[in-house]
């Protein structure tokens, strides 16, 4: 190894700390059915969100929704062009 790229440290890590209700939302988190009824309503008004479209939405309140964008270069590749990586694959 490199001891100028790779300093010893005198340190012990830091302890770990298990914390088994991280994902928990807090207290002051939850809120009345009608208040987050309201806010709802008006997210569907404001987005002119069809009534079939926000009964299905609607289902998906106790859900946290994560989004993964991609913006690499693949992302701009037209449909027709598209090959995977098994397609440049020998066969027999």
């Amino acid at each position: 190894m490199y001891p100028q790229q790779y300093p010893q440290t005198s340190q012990a890590p830091p302890p770990y700390q298990n914390n088994m209700h991280c994902n928990e939302p807090s207290v002051g988190y939850f809120r009345p059915a009608e208040e987050r009824m309201e806010d709802f309503q008006q997210l569907v008004a404001r987005y002119e969100i069809n009534h079939t479209f926000a009964t299905k939405l609607r289902v998906l309140e106790g859900y946290e929704i994560v989004f993964i964008c991609d913006d690499s270069g693949s992302m701009n590749t037209p449909l027709g062009d598209l090959s995977g990586p098994f397609d440049k694959l020998p066969s027999r």
